[in-house]
């Protein structure tokens, strides 16, 4: 196939092909080797959606995976369907004679996984499953450390993934242990044994012990956890499998290891980890804390690494997503507020950045400089956008100093796919009102009042981790009507001391782009400084980001052929 992209039939258009795969083949890191020309799915507006996201033409789009097979010249098959039937189309299209890329886990027991196996080695097609933690860069650095013979001989090993509130859709397939084949030890004990085993060397087990646990099945607290949102929850559905598992694993050559994973127990917070312990040097990670370090020892004393590679994070690619914030900085560099500066000494751009960088790849830029004068453009260029995935927009009193053109040039990035944050007083800014066709009136006033942002979509992904509402002891305060089109998903309403109610957290989509408004945020007050206001900002840059841009086109096609 030299000179010729691996043609791709996906099976499967649900939350794991469109957060994690479509920003393989469509996002800036995408494969140019291999391109999607069909897509399959029995739910058919799932299965349109998912094809105008990618700009695929419906007649490319099937609900049975075998006419897809029959009817596209495909090279292989990337299959994100529920676990039962991952090595049913495995090996019918191993069969066919086409490579298979597989979601994890590989099927729903050791027997099913044996037979693709067998018909990738019968047909002499490739079969891979997804073990995407080992092209992370700290395993990829860790496993060159270990091949280096510096960590000796990995006699022990230790690792998890628990959470504290994240089972995903609750009484559908993922709970059903017909379809799913088990709770959270295959769906996420696939990723870190693997993971730890290949660091180790892949050494044979020969004994497990274990334990399994269900004990949230009826419990009906909110989610905590992004990864909450995949599979389709189910009122009074199945719920046959376990939400924790402890285990220990004994290898052939004296190594063990612990286990660890649940979808929900009474602990602090979510996180995945591993732990190696050798003779020469020991190793762990941590996303809880954000950490991988490596403990030796030199010239007698102990010694701590820190590898500058970045933190091992939650992310859905090896890749983090690019956010620029935007700010008028005209209360900070113009009129040189003292309430403004006490809270945001460098601008509220700046502060936002310093929370925003250790888990997104982030840049400024400002309507004013710092000597108070009109940056260019205000600082905004086709190629700033063309490398931002979620723009953040701060605006308050300078509007009208942002260019038509410029307005044109993010709504068309926006509607081409770009994710979009509105904070507080941005809700009257020109973008804001040209992406949603009106005023963005209201009724406000500012005397310090209290104000409580209510979480009133807990399964919603903008407001996982925040509990049932956010207490601001002092805000601007706002007040309905508000003038803006009926939002797609409400997930925040506002209460403040004086008896207003307020819109305070509202989700669109305007074409391609997903578009996020939060209220919060009034400049002379300290409220980027609430945990649960940054949490919510981090929710929604992963929330709005899409990895896509369509090309915004209205081309003549001709008719398809049969």
């Amino acid at each position: 196939m030299e000179n010729k992209k691996v043609r791709i039939g996906v099976v499967g258009i649900g939350g794991i092909f469109m957060v994690a795969h479509t920003a393989a083949y469509m996002g800036r890191t995408k494969v140019e080797e291999a391109e999607v020309v069909a897509l399959c799915d029995i739910n058919t507006e799932r299965l349109y959606y998912g094809a105008d996201h990618i700009g695929l033409p419906h007649e490319h789009c099937y609900v049975d995976y075998k006419e897809m097979i029959e009817k596209e010249e495909l090279d292989a098959i990337d299959i994100c369907t529920p676990n039962y039937l991952h090595s049913i189309i495995a090996v019918y299209a191993l069969n066919k004679g086409l490579h298979v890329f597989c979601e994890k886990p590989d099927a729903i027991s050791a027997a099913e996984a044996q037979k693709m196996k067998d018909a990738a080695e019968k047909n002499g097609k490739v079969l891979m499953v997804m073990r995407n933690n080992r092209y992370n860069d700290y395993s990829k650095y860790l496993k060159q450390f270990i091949a280096d013979g510096k960590m000796g001989e990995i006699y022990t090993a230790r690792c998890g993934w628990v959470r504290r509130r994240g089972i995903p859709g609750k009484g559908g397939w993922f709970t059903t242990k017909e379809q799913s084949g088990g709770g959270p030890l295959i769906d996420l004990g696939v990723h870190m044994i693997d993971l730890s085993i290949w660091l180790m060397g892949n050494p044979k087990p020969v004994a497990v012990s274990g334990c399994t646990y269900c004990k949230f099945a009826d419990n009906d607290a909110g989610a905590d956890s992004e990864h909450a949102q995949f599979g389709e929850a189910k009122q009074g559905g199945i719920f046959d499998v376990e939400d924790l598992a402890m285990g220990f694993i004994r290898f052939e050559n004296g190594a063990s290891m612990q286990i660890e994973f649940s979808w929900a127990s009474n602990i602090e917070k979510e996180k995945y980890f591993i732990e190696l312990r050798g003779t020469k040097a020991g190793a762990s990670t941590d996303t809880a804390d954000g950490t991988f370090k490596i403990f030796t020892e030199e010239n007698g004393c102990t010694v701590d690494i820190i590898p500058n590679i970045g933190k091992p994070i939650f992310k859905w690619s090896n890749v983090m997503i690019r956010v620029t914030v935007w700010n008028e900085f005209c209360h900070e560099a113009v009129w040189k507020e003292e309430a403004v500066l006490q809270c945001y000494p460098d601008g509220i751009h700046k502060y936002l950045e310093s929370f925003l960088k250790d888990e997104f790849e982030v840049k400024t830029v400002t309507l004013y400089d710092e000597n108070g004068n009109l940056n260019e453009n205000a600082g905004i260029s086709w190629e700033l956008l063309d490398n931002t995935d979620v723009l953040i927009w701060w605006a308050h009193a300078k509007h009208h100093e942002v260019k038509d053109e410029v307005i044109a040039m993010v709504a068309h990035a926006v509607r081409s796919g770009m994710g979009m944050i509105f904070l507080h007083s941005a809700h009257h800014s020109k973008l804001f009102q040209a992406l949603m066709g009106t005023t963005g009136n209201l009724h406000w006033r500012e005397d310090g009042d209290f104000e409580r942002v209510w979480v009133i979509d807990p399964s919603h992904p903008i407001a996982q981790g925040i509990g049932e509402y956010i207490y601001l002891e002092e805000e601007e305060t706002y007040g309905e009507p508000f003038g803006i089109p009926e939002p797609d998903k409400l997930v925040f309403i506002g209460t403040y001391e004086g008896g207003e109610v307020f819109r305070s957290g509202c989700c669109w989509q305007k074409e391609y782009g997903k578009v996020f408004y939060f209220q919060p945020g009034h400049e002379a007050y300290p409220t980027y400084h609430n945990p649960k206001v940054q949490r919510v900002i981090k929710n929604a840059i992963n929330w709005a980001h899409s990895g896509f841009r369509a090309s915004l086109t209205c081309p003549q096609v001709e008719r398809p052929q049969d």
